[in-house]
């Protein structure tokens, strides 16, 4: 049968054994190819070292290849005539789901093979969200073992005491999340989180870090814009201003300023880009202004000649909002 009439049927093989895997040694493992399927021998795998053969039992040719779970070749191609065996000596697996593929009809022959370990575990972002709390992110993967779960303790660093341990189920080959809010701890105290993935075939090797608790942040941020000396447009075209969070700060937010205009009966608010008219009655209007290094400056596009008010206040990241005094001026041309 042409290989270009024949009809394809082959078996898509997701190969999550539960039976015990084999473990890596010298034994050639043989892969049958036929016209068009592949079958790779049954079983579990260990992750190792393993040899296999690859057998062509049909009447078309077909080329086999061995990829990583990254879609990588880790093994071959190697072409596999009528009748041929080709063989691919010591390949090297890790943890994993690889793909045993034809090249030449990798549609209906291609199969993925599960090969195991003991599971692992990373750390990503950890730290201090108050006083009292902390976040942990985590993630744990079972490498295919059976029987697993990720244990995350937490322990007061040096002391030793354990704080809080939570147990989360993790299985195949995709990372599982087991973050952790952790609310209820004391301020200003070191911890360190501890991730360990426990399986039939054992314990993962534990990884480790450390975090410390912020102090309480109980005052209002200080802002302050500064009075120019001369009352001219010119000098007031530009605002100057600081911004701190004094004390056991957890870190400045952002500052807010809203600058309004009068001249006679008529108004105007600034947006931050350009002045624009608006009731002499309305709330005071605030934009945001960036900040750095605790200084801010901005510059008031359009400004004329009238009666000037500046407000200002500004918020820290531990929710207080700190308002400064308010600013006012009779400008002239």
């Amino acid at each position: 049968m042409a290989p270009q009439t024949a009809v394809r049927v082959g078996l898509l093989l997701t190969l999550f054994l539960l039976a015990a895997p084999a473990a890596a040694g010298t034994a050639v493992e043989t892969v049958t190819l036929t016209d068009f399927q592949l079958a790779p021998p049954s079983g579990g795998y260990e992750a190792g070292t393993w040899t296999f053969a690859a057998h062509n039992a049909g009447a078309v040719t077909h080329v086999f290849a061995i990829q990583s779970p990254a879609g990588v070749s880790v093994a071959g191609p190697v072409t596999v005539s009528p009748g041929l065996t080709r063989t691919l000596p010591n390949v090297a697996f890790s943890p994993g789901l690889y793909t045993f593929i034809c090249t030449l009809h990798p549609q209906s022959m291609r199969a993925q093979v599960a090969f195991r370990g003991i599971g692992n575990g990373s750390f990503g972002a950890v730290g201090s969200i108050s006083d009292a709390g902390a976040f942990v992110s985590a993630m744990a993967i079972a490498n295919g073992d059976t029987a697993v779960n990720a244990t995350l303790t937490v322990r007061v660093a040096g002391t030793g005491t354990l704080v809080r341990s939570v147990d989360v189920p993790v299985s195949g080959f995709a990372e599982t999340p087991v973050g952790q809010r952790l609310n209820g701890l004391a301020e200003s105290t070191r911890y360190m989180v501890t991730l360990v993935v426990h399986g039939d075939r054992g314990a993962s090797t534990p990884v480790s870090t450390t975090f410390t608790t912020r102090a309480a942040d109980t005052r209002p941020p200080v802002v302050r814009v500064a009075v120019p000396r001369q009352r001219s447009v010119r000098a007031w075209t530009t605002l100057h201003g600081t911004a701190i969070d004094p004390g056991a700060s957890w870190g400045l937010a952002h500052v807010e300023l809203s600058v309004s205009l009068r001249r006679g009966r008529t108004c105007a608010r600034y947006t931050g880009r350009t002045f624009v008219s608006a009731s002499c009655a309305a709330r005071p209007f605030y934009f945001e202004v960036p900040i750095a290094r605790s200084r801010f400056a901005l510059t008031l596009v359009g400004l004329h000649a009238g009666e000037i008010i500046v407000r200002s206040r500004a918020f820290d990241v531990a929710g207080h909002t700190g308002a400064g005094a308010t600013v006012a001026a009779l400008l002239r041309a």
